[in-house]
């Protein structure tokens, strides 16, 4: 078919080769005739025949009801700040890109350790049972506090089994404790933008043999990044990174958390102001984002920066020794 090879969602390395090789349209790349689009392709697939095949069926199709029965049954990690979850419809969904921006000290760690906890809930008292790998590239992964806010959480869970008398509940907190939670977030320490992106490649494979995943981390994709000085091979990593992510999220049903530092926006020569960095484009990339600031020592809000469904809030919240929690009006 004469069918432009520009037009397939071919990796930019594979689509520079095949032109190199003098293939412009996809009735070119005949193994019949030529050996060499095979032998390119085979870098990329053990069956190059079926890899081609793939890239050339046409794309299902799905009417908008199946599309919003979809979103209502999409999995949801809770906050345990009431309001905050209300705003999200339930929580941080799975399936989706959601962004926690903010200076350092406004609760962008925090959140992500609360969500690995919470995400392990047992199934219950409605929580989603799964397990979490924490990417970290600034070293802000603490153990001690990641098992504070677990101890919090089986505490919470145990009283609810007690005080409601419910069998199910009693029986799930027998194999829900501290230390089963520890146990099942998978901690990865990233130093450089290839580490990062060797460890966004290998999860795919890691999923696979994890199939209880259900919340990726990664914190933060800013800090990593700013070892390449190159600004064109920071967009074009940063888009390769972005990529990866979707495909992960829809494909094995985890909610992807990333976090995101702030950077001065320069409007007039007298007035700036402070937005997420890495640009239009990654904001474009995320399904959710979110604001985060500190008020005071224990008192910060979320601003919702990004949400398809919702206009723009802000909600405060408390971070407490249990972590996330919903502020006490006096």
């Amino acid at each position: 078919m004469f069918r432009p090879l520009c037009t397939l969602p071919l990796p930019g390395l594979l689509s520079s080769k095949l032109r190199e090789l003098g293939f412009m349209y996809c009735d070119d790349v005949c193994f019949d005739r030529n050996g060499k689009p095979k032998k390119v392709l085979r870098q990329w697939s053990d069956e190059p025949c079926t890899y081609w095949k793939e890239l050339l069926a046409t794309p299902a199709t799905k009417n908008a009801f199946s599309h919003l029965q979809d979103e209502c049954d999409l999995g949801r990690i809770e906050t345990f700040c009431r309001s905050l979850d209300e705003y999200m419809d339930g929580g941080v969904p799975l399936q989706r890109i959601t962004e926690f921006s903010g200076a350092p000290g406004s609760g962008k760690t925090q959140m992500c350790l609360h969500l690995c906890v919470d995400v392990q809930i047992p199934r219950a008292f409605c929580g989603l049972e799964g397990q979490a790998v924490f990417v970290d590239s600034c070293s802000a992964f603490t153990v001690s506090r990641l098992s504070e806010i677990a101890e919090a959480c089986v505490n919470h869970c145990s009283m609810l089994a007690r005080d409601g008398l419910n069998q199910n509940m009693l029986q799930a907190m027998k194999h829900f404790s501290k230390i089963s939670i520890l146990e099942n977030v998978f901690h990865v320490l990233c130093f450089t933008h290839v580490d990062l992106m060797a460890s966004i490649i290998y999860l795919k494979k890691f999923l696979s043999e994890h199939r209880q995943v259900r919340l990726i981390v990664i914190d933060s994709i800013t800090f990593a990044l700013q070892t390449i000085d190159n600004a064109l091979q920071r967009v074009s990593l940063l888009y390769d990174l972005m990529e990866n992510l979707r495909t992960i999220a829809s494909e094995f049903d985890v909610a992807v958390v990333v976090t995101n530092n702030l950077t001065t926006k320069v409007e007039t020569e007298k007035e700036s102001s402070l937005i997420p960095a890495l640009g239009e484009s990654f904001g474009h990339s995320v399904n959710y984002r979110f604001l985060l600031g500190r008020t005071t020592d224990s008192n910060f809000v979320c601003v919702s920066g990004k949400n398809l469904n919702k206009s723009s809030v802000t909600v405060p919240f408390q971070i407490t020794r249990s972590g996330i929690r919903e502020v006490q009006n006096n």
